[in-house]
């Protein structure tokens, strides 16, 4: 057995034996992977320091392969990769959602009326350009993106997780928003300081920051994720979905369901 195998093999016995069954599916069935909670692609080259790391069956880790492919180039726009090797990862991970998610990269591009008027939550790109995050591809993504959050976290805070009549409601803020100030602050305020992936001497602060609360009685939890300066995602869950709520400026923010990933 090699080095590599090993790894993974004593990480896998790590993570099922605090929980063995699918964190996404309800607690229900049965895991056979273990799932990253932001997936390697989102960090510079695919290095991820250890935690988050959680129990999923096979179909629930697949199912959300390609929002996290849209999602992690949506999180090298901002700022620019710095040096040739970035430039080169970021420059394959374009070309990986060209050929995986037909539309999209054309879906980005803003028509004259959206460069006159940055409304529609846009993207600011260095040098004062923006890029349209309107579009339904990338919506849907970043959404499933922070839904996954939601029941990851929701999961790394109270050790369970969200249970099959429960659920979460997602939704997501580019960098404009954040610059002009439309953002959560009452339920930042909330959080406290924000936490990252550390092993060693790699620390991906400026990649990923996250921070979560949650009820003491353990069914309801908040959670908060950036990624580098180009968006954050906010993910309510709760152990009743009849208990889910968001704030009055969110419109009609999709509720995700265990089980959800494996549809």
């Amino acid at each position: 057995m090699g080095e590599a195998v090993r790894r993974r093999k004593k990480l896998k016995d790590q993570v099922f034996a605090r929980f063995a069954n699918c964190i996404y599916c309800g607690g229900d069935k049965p895991a056979d992977t273990v799932d990253h909670f932001p997936a390697r692609t989102f960090f510079d080259n695919k290095h991820r320091p250890r935690g988050l790391e959680f129990a999923a069956c096979r179909a629930c880790n697949a199912g959300s392969r390609l929002d996290e492919l849209v999602a992690s180039a949506m999180a090298r726009i901002y700022p620019d990769p710095d040096t040739d090797e970035q430039k080169a990862e970021v420059k394959q991970l374009l070309g990986a959602v060209k050929n995986n998610i037909p539309g999209f990269l054309e879906e980005m591009i803003p028509t004259w009326r959206q460069k006159l008027n940055v409304a529609g939550h846009p993207i600011i790109l260095n040098g004062g350009g923006v890029l349209n995050a309107s579009g339904p591809i990338l919506n849907r993504a970043i959404n499933r993106v922070a839904a996954k959050a939601g029941f990851a976290l929701h999961f790394e805070l109270f050790g369970v997780p969200v249970p099959s009549d429960g659920g979460v409601v997602a939704w997501w803020y580019t960098n404009y928003q954040a610059e002009n100030g439309d953002m959560p602050h009452s339920l930042l305020s909330m959080m406290g300081p924000p936490r990252t992936l550390v092993q060693g001497k790699l620390n991906v602060g400026g990649q990923f920051l996250y921070s979560s609360v949650g009820s003491r009685d353990g069914r309801i939890s908040a959670h908060f994720a950036t990624f580098r300066n180009s968006f954050a995602i906010c993910a309510f869950a709760s152990t009743k979905e009849d208990a889910l709520s968001f704030p009055s400026d969110v419109e009609a923010p999709e509720v995700f369901r265990p089980g959800w990933l494996a549809e």
